[in-house]
Parts: structure tokens; sequence; C-alpha cells
């Protein structure tokens, strides 16, 4: 008898159900057939709070979209649904239990949409940021039940959508395992703990990016994270799996730690950049205002009528800092009236994000001039009487037939 439940356990191992591995329901909007099949509008269309419905094969789909409007484009440039901020693409109600939602998106996407899965108005996955690649929502336990109407609304920037696939519960399947740590950057290295709200759970894992099974590491205590680590973990009991999460945990090395003391340099805002949530202090060098997409100097002969942001410097790479409108914050600092603060060193506290396609400081609502000797005052000035340009990204200082960085080391 000991023989044979060996041999019963090993088949079990050897059979483990895992969650549906191919899309119950896919909704197809990736080639010029199928936007005329669903019957979508070709220029941007806006709807009032009940939406818009569409039909396609046996599917239908509610638009929703009161300001920015949505779309279906086709042609040359590509084929998707196109929908902008504050839009919802407002799932069918299947009748069967949701575990997971891919969404596929496409390059020409907005590299900063973000965008969840919600149900009644409560997000029943976790946000994301980035449209251009496939996004997979896994829907929490709470929200996995016949009946329920998803919505994937994107909340800022814009999504372009070429197909949604809709993947199906497996019957007795363990709650998808819970992480300790969000998927983010952190500046010191971080203890992570895996959980499992189902009772009887087993959590298995894996580091080198291939998908876990009952044969992989099997969790059993805290993990030390002191390096970037892209860890999947996956529930089973009874032979039933979860969906498999995975998370990357990013470790950075900083010369700062964002606080008003110590703020975070601009190499260090490039590295933490969308990675790394909440306000922090930046210090940089201020040399003009972005326009365009790219930094452009401001001195006392070339002023500028941007008033919308700063452009500072650590002398090798440059960001922009946003001046909300109508702030105290653009009021005191805009180069358009304040020339004279042109070569000043300046901490400001924001939010680390892409802006203008790079790392930026947003919502910008505190800043701190740091203490600048007579001594740089005068070189400053002396500099702005001196022909400036940009090099990749880099401030150039032409004097005398000479090429000097923003600091003033003479580059060769």
């Amino acid at each position: 008898m000991k023989k044979l439940t060996l041999l019963m356990s090993a088949l079990l191992i050897g059979v483990v159900a895992f969650a549906a591995d191919a899309p119950k329901v896919t909704l197809d909007f990736s080639t010029k057939e199928a936007i005329e099949a669903w019957g979508l509008p070709s220029d941007y269309k806006t709807t009032e709070a009940t939406g818009l419905t569409y039909t396609s094969g046996g599917n239908t789909i509610t638009m929703i979209s009161t300001s920015g409007g949505f779309k279906g484009a086709k042609g040359e440039n590509g084929n998707y649904l196109i929908m902008k901020t504050n839009s919802i693409l407002q799932l069918p109600a299947f009748d069967f239990a949701v575990s997971k939602i891919l969404v596929y998106g496409r390059s020409g996407a907005s590299a900063a949409a973000v965008f969840n899965v919600y149900v009644n108005g409560n997000a029943a996955s976790t946000a994301v940021t980035s449209a251009a690649v496939t996004q997979t929502f896994l829907i929490a336990s709470a929200y996995q039940a016949a009946g329920n109407v998803y919505g994937i609304k994107v909340t800022n920037k814009n999504q372009q959508i070429t197909k949604v696939e809709v993947y199906e519960a497996v019957a007795g399947a363990p709650a998808n395992v819970e992480f300790s740590l969000e998927e983010q950057a952190y500046i010191e290295q971080k203890v992570l703990t895996l959980s499992c709200p189902t009772d009887g759970a087993s959590i298995y894992y894996t580091t080198d990016e291939t998908e876990p099974s009952a044969s992989s590491t099997l969790y059993d205590g805290a993990i030390t994270v002191d390096q970037t680590m892209t860890l999947k973990a996956v529930a089973i009991k009874n032979g039933v799996s979860s969906n498999i999460v995975t998370k990357t945990i990013t470790i950075v090395s900083t010369e700062g730690q964002g606080t008003k003391e110590n703020p975070f340099t601009i190499a260090d805002a490039k590295l933490l950049n969308d990675k790394y949530p909440g306000a922090q202090w930046v210090i940089g060098r201020i040399i003009g205002v972005f326009e365009d997409n790219v930094p452009v100097v401001v001195d006392a002969t070339a002023g500028t009528e941007t008033a919308a942001n700063l452009a500072i410097t650590d002398g090798t790479d440059t960001i922009a800092v946003q001046l909300l409108n109508g702030s105290d914050i653009r009021t005191a600092l805009n180069l358009k009236d304040h020339k004279e603060f042109v070569g000043r060193d300046i901490k400001v506290h924001g939010e680390i994000l892409s802006y203008f396609q790079r790392a930026g400081i947003k919502n910008t609502d505190d800043y701190e001039f740091d203490g600048i000797s007579t001594a740089l005052e005068e070189e400053t000035a002396t500099e702005q009487k001196d022909m400036k340009l940009i090099e990749n990204g880099q401030v150039i200082i032409i004097r005398n037939g000479a090429r000097y960085s923003i600091t003033g080391v003479e580059l060769k």
C-alpha cells in the first residue's frame, strides 16, 4: 500500500493542473477587417456616461469616453483601438470566473500610459504603466466571479490596443501569490516575503525568469533582495495552480537619499525614473527650459517665453522640472520672468517621472536655492556672455575658441 501511495503521489505531481493557458475569449482589433467588423468610428468620439455599444463575433463591448475620446485606427500606420485619458473599454458580462486579462499594446502608444482593470469602479488588478507591450492583469480573487463586468480604463495618456484575451479561472485554483514589496526601485536592500491567502497552498518561485512549477524552489522563508531581481511565483494546492505572478524588484545604488539635506542627483533621477514613488528632493543647476523635447539655454541676451518648466543639469545630463500652471512655484521660478536664476543651483521637490521623453521632475511643490558663493555668481554672469549649445544633452560653453562644461571643466 505504501508503494501505491508513493506512485499515486508521483502521478499527481506529474499532472499538476495549471490555470488555463489558452484564452476563453479573444477580442481582436489588429486588422482593418476587425476594426470594420466592430463598427468602431474612424474619428475620435466621445460619449455619455452610459457609453456606446459595438458588437463583433458574438461579443458586445461598451466604449465610454466623456472627454478625450476613442476611435478605431486602420491603415498603413497600423490597426488598433485607441483610447485617450479616462476612456473605458467595458467587456461583456462573462458566464465564467475570470482569472486574468491580457491587453496587447503597440509601440505607438504613450510609454507613460497608465491603465488597469476595474469592476464597479473598484480596481480588480494592479495598475501598470507603459502601453507599448503586452500587459497581464491578474484578477484579484474577490473579483473572480461569473457575471462581473470588467472595464479596462486608461487613467493617463493614451493606450492603443490590438487584442484583449480573457482567461477562465480553474476550479479549485488557489489565490495568487502576494508579494510584500511593490514592483518598484529601492535604494537599499530589502526583505521580501511571499504569501497566499489560500490555506494549505504551497508557494514555488524562480529568479531566472523561467516559469515556476512544483519542481521549482519551495518558498520557506523571507528572501533578501540585495540586487535587482525578477521573481516569478505560483501557489499550488491539490495539484492545481494559481496564476503565475511576476515582479521585478529593482535595487539602485544612489549618491543621494532624496531628502532635503541629501537630495538625489540628476544621475540618481535617471536611475529611479518612473520606478520610485512619492515626491523627492533633487538637486541641479538651472540652465534654461525645455522646448520641443530638448533643453534650450536661457541667458540675459536670449530670454524665453516658456514658463512651464525649468531645465536643470549636473554638467552631464539635463532634465526638466515641471512648473504647474497657476501654481506659486511657477510664479516664483519661471525663467520668462526670472532670467536671473540661470546658473543658480537649486533643490526641487516633486515626483521623479518621465517628462519630455526622459527622466524629469513633475508635480513640483517646493524648492530651495543652494548657497552660491559670490565668486560663483560672478562666474555664472561671465558664462552668460559666452556662446552655449547642447551636445548629446550636455551644455557646452564656447569661450575664446575652447570648449567647457557648465561646471567650467575644459573639454578636449
